[in-house]
C-alpha cells in the first residue's frame, strides 16, 4: 500500500525543501518516493479531485510526499487571502481524505524565519498576514482532530536528521 506524507505550513517555512529532503532520504533507503505539489488555489472540484487521486493506492509509488494539501491549505489561506474557503461545503469529504494520510508534518521554524522573505515574491496578503496564517494552522486541530498527531519540523533546530526521525516509524 502506498503511504502518504503531507507536509504543510506557512509560506517560507521550508515545506518544499523538506519534501525534497524526504524524497532523497527515502530514495536512498530504496523506496519508490515521489513529491507531489498541491494544485494551489483552483476550484473546489479540482481540489477534491487532487485529494482523491493522491490518497489512494498507487502501485508505482511506495511513499508519496505531498507539498501542501488542499484540505489544510484552503481553510487557512482561502478566508484570509481570497475571502472564502472554497472547500467549506466539502468538510466531510475532506475529513475522509485526511484520514487516509499516514503522516502530517507541520513545518514551523518560528515566525521570525517565516517572515524573513528576502525578495521572494508571495501572493498578495501573505506577507501581511503571516502571523495570522501561522495561528490559523495551529487552530486547524479543532477542525481536523487527526492533525493532533502532526509532527512538528523545525529545520533550524534539527535539520535533515529531524526529518529522518519524523518518518522512522513509518518505514
Amino acid at each position: 500500500m502506498t503511504k502518504t506524507i503531507v507536509v504543510y505550513g506557512c509560506d517560507n517555512s521550508g515545506k518544499t525543501t523538506a519534501c525534497q529532503n524526504l524524497e532523497e532520504i527515502l530514495l536512498e533507503r530504496g523506496y519508490r518516493a515521489k513529491v507531489i505539489h498541491s494544485p494551489g488555489p483552483v476550484s473546489a472540484v479540482e481540489m477534491v479531485k487532487f485529494m482523491a487521486e493522491n490518497t489512494r493506492n498507487d502501485p508505482d509509488i511506495d511513499i508519496r510526499i505531498l507539498d501542501r494539501f488542499p484540505a489544510i491549505e484552503e481553510p487557512v489561506y482561502g478566508p484570509l487571502i481570497r475571502g472564502e474557503n472554497k472547500l467549506k461545503d466539502f468538510k466531510n469529504l475532506c475529513m475522509l481524505f485526511m484520514d487516509q494520510v499516514d503522516r502530517f508534518i507541520y513545518c514551523d521554524p518560528g515566525i521570525s524565519s517565516v517572515e524573513n522573505w528576502g525578495d521572494r515574491e508571495q501572493m498578495d496578503g501573505v506577507k501581511e498576514n503571516a502571523k495570522l496564517i501561522r495561528d490559523s494552522y495551529i487552530a486547524l486541530v479543532y477542525q481536523y482532530p487527526t492533525l493532533v498527531g502532526a509532527q512538528v519540523y523545525n529545520w533550524k533546530k534539527t535539520g535533515t536528521d529531524g526529518l529522518r526521525n519524523l518518518i522512522s516509524d513509518l518505514l
